[in-house]
């Protein structure tokens, strides 16, 4: 997925909205969050129960309304909710999620509730995804405070890796960090787990340093990796080996179908890096390393850019072969491979 270039004029970034958390929270009454990188969701909850909500009364002072549940969201029942002072607690936080209120139908009364939210009370809006153009995200931005909660690149993830272990007197090479991101899609929800096993191993280990053997041992397959010896190995002209990678994957009960999708978006960042050759606009471009992005670009440099569409194209028909029964995942996965290995 390409990495957006920054946030909209007048929204914060994740690192932007914490700092204002820590150093203004008096200043937060109406609050939205946006983005993919759903684990900011939770630190922000965590955070803002830990400043105003006092220990026993959570029950009566932190309301939810969840739209992932299926119900539907009112703004009746967002303003009911809006009524009631808190019960012990400084200020009463409301926590509304997927509201589908962002919508034309509900802009008039939805911007009417957002405009008068009372002393006492934190509202907060999460949502996945946002229609930036819509006139009721714009009044948010000039009534409240907004924050884009983007996905952070591999070289900012290796960073927090590095700095999460650091805490539990671990280190971990550069790669290693690298790989861990990868590994997990550059999720922060995943890679806390995976941190937390890791930390738990070496404690029980009594290990210290951490390198790609070791992530290798405890941490989840690396699809993207293991699909990059693939392609780089077809674009050398030695479909056998890329057969025999390909095998191990499957040998190793690594799921086919992610197998695939994996290659079809390798193939995409491929034509990007085909259309992109300076590594650091590929990176900004992808959200990857610079190394990586090196890497891409050399290896795209084996594929004319008619042969990369052309394997694209055939990685899209053989999905919809799978889908009407007409192939099975592996023999699609193998065609594909060779394809890529015949020559120009």
């Amino acid at each position: 997925m390409a990495k957006q270039k920054g946030p909209p004029k007048g929204v914060l970034t994740s690192k932007e909205f914490f700092q204002k958390l820590k150093n203004d929270p008096g200043s937060l009454d109406l609050v939205l969050l946006y983005g993919e990188e759903t684990y900011f969701f939770d630190s922000a909850v965590n955070v803002l129960k830990k400043m105003f909500i006092e220990p026993g009364s959570e029950q009566m002072d932190v309301c939810c309304l969840d739209g992932r549940t299926g119900s539907k969201i009112s703004i009746d029942s967002i303003e009911e909710m809006l009524a009631t002072p808190p019960w012990l607690s400084r200020r009463k936080l409301v926590i509304v999620r997927k509201s589908g209120l962002f919508s034309a139908e509900a802009a008039e009364g939805f911007i009417k509730l957002i405009s008068d939210i009372p002393d006492s009370v934190i509202l907060l809006f999460l949502e996945e995804e946002m229609d930036c153009r819509k006139k009721v995200f714009k009044e948010f931005v000039s009534k409240g405070t907004v924050c884009l909660c983007d996905q952070m690149s591999e070289d900012e993830l290796a960073s927090w890796i590095s700095k999460r272990l650091g805490k539990s007197g671990i280190s971990i090479t550069p790669e290693a960090a690298a790989s861990m991101a990868v590994r997990c899609s550059l999720s922060l929800t995943q890679l806390t787990n995976e941190i937390t096993k890791l930390t738990l191993f070496c404690e029980g280990e009594g290990i210290s340093s951490v390198d790609t053997d070791l992530v290798e041992r405890c941490c989840p397959p690396d699809l993207s990796g293991k699909v990059f010896s693939i392609m780089d190995a077809c674009g050398t002209g030695r479909p056998e080996a890329a057969l025999d990678t390909l095998n191990t994957m499957i040998i190793t009960r690594q799921p086919v179908i992610m197998i695939r999708v994996t290659v079809m978006n390798h193939i995409k960042k491929m034509i990007c890096a085909k259309e992109i050759t300076d590594k650091r606009a590929l990176a900004s471009r992808l959200g990857i390393g610079d190394y990586y992005a090196e890497k891409l670009i050399r290896q795209a440099g084996r594929f004319s850019m008619d042969r990369l569409r052309d394997l694209y194209l055939e990685a899209v028909r053989s999905d919809s072969d799978i889908k009407h029964g007409l192939v099975d995942e592996r023999t699609s996965l193998e065609m594909i491979i060779i394809k890529a290995s015949a020559k120009a």
